[in-house]
């Protein structure tokens, strides 16, 4: 019964429309994009963990400017 009411809210939606409910768990769905991102290219792996840094830097620039603790000492 859940899933008809969903598919009934979601199918006329201009937000929701074509958007399918999810059929696995989250650890499946998350271990599926690892292995779809998964490289051991050292170029990619270099970009990722700078962005990574940007992040993490950016995220406690905000944070000291609000005098909040850092996340990442």
């Amino acid at each position: 019964m859940h899933s008809e009411n969903l598919s009934r809210l979601t199918e006329n939606s201009p937000v929701t429309s074509g958007v399918v409910p999810p059929t696995r768990d989250l650890g499946e769905l998350l271990a599926q994009w690892a292995a779809e991102d998964a490289t051991d290219d050292p170029e990619e792996l270099a970009r990722r963990d700078a962005e990574w840094d940007e992040l993490k830097a950016n995220l406690n620039a905000n944070r000291a400017a609000i005098g909040e603790r850092l996340l990442f000492p």
